[in-house]
């Protein structure tokens, strides 16, 4: 800085104003502790060292600038959000407890499965919505259907994002293997109101007069998968096969 009086500053005066314009701006701390708020609110259930634990393993270290530490938090935050809203893109997988329920969401339907009594789940209820009302980790998860009737699925503890799109019609399954499946989970429906969920077991849903009979089965290889053909699954076995009605849908709520 000039002296008016025409004199050198002194050497320690002209360090200390190189020292400020050194200094970090400390505007920048509330926005970066905002980003890790609003990270650590996708699993709250972490302990903060647990976090950086995290963050660790994604290169967050001694030295990191800012930045790079921004950017892990967001792409954490990317594939566990706090909150799932109206227009969101992709498809969340969303657990709940009270009930338990284990709620796939895309940007037009709900894939909802519980578990039953003995632990065997539920067959999947499978429906169009018109608005999310909450879904937010640690809250209830109010969603409202095409009817407008609300359904309260339980208190949200946790939201994993599985796929950047939407559901998708799948038509080209056929010679799937277990094996190939790895662990994914499909749900094939056919006439009838029949439901079929394909994971490490297969599921069978087929809805009677008075209740729904549930049969599992362990399988080798799906044959026919093919919207409006019956669906065929080879099972464990020379010969053995498993013969439903018309494919109506087949995607997958996992992977």
């Amino acid at each position: 800085m000039p002296n008016p009086r025409g004199r050198h500053e002194p050497h320690h005066r002209q360090q200390q104003w190189t020292n400020i314009d050194r200094m970090k701006d400390p505007t920048r701390i509330p926005r970066i502790l905002e980003e890790l708020r609003a990270t650590w609110e996708g699993q709250p259930d972490l302990e903060l060292a647990t976090l950086f634990g995290v963050l660790q393993n994604r290169g967050v270290g001694w030295g990191t600038d800012d930045d790079t530490l921004v950017e892990a938090l967001r792409e954490l935050r990317h594939r566990r959000p706090p909150r799932v809203e109206n227009g969101d893109t992709g498809r969340f997988i969303v657990d709940t407890t009270g009930p338990d329920c284990r709620v796939m969401i895309d940007p037009h339907r709900v894939v909802v499965r519980r578990p039953g009594a003995s632990g065997v789940a539920c067959q999947p209820g499978v429906w169009e919505y018109s608005g999310i009302i909450r879904c937010e980790v640690g809250s209830p998860l109010l969603i409202d259907d095409r009817e407008q009737v609300r359904h309260r699925l339980g208190v949200v503890t946790g939201i994993e994002r599985v796929s950047e799109h939407p559901l998708r019609q799948e038509t080209s399954l056929g010679g799937l293997t277990r094996k190939l499946l790895d662990d994914r989970v499909l749900l094939i429906r056919v006439e009838g109101g029949t439901s079929v969920v394909v994971s490490r077991a297969l599921s069978v849903f087929t809805p009677t007069r008075r209740t729904v009979e549930q049969t599992r089965h362990p399988w080798a290889r799906l044959v026919t998968v093919t919207p409006g053909e019956p669906l065929v699954i080879e099972l464990p076995g020379r010969g053995q096969r498993l013969e439903l009605g018309p494919v109506t849908e087949c995607f997958f709520l996992e992977g």
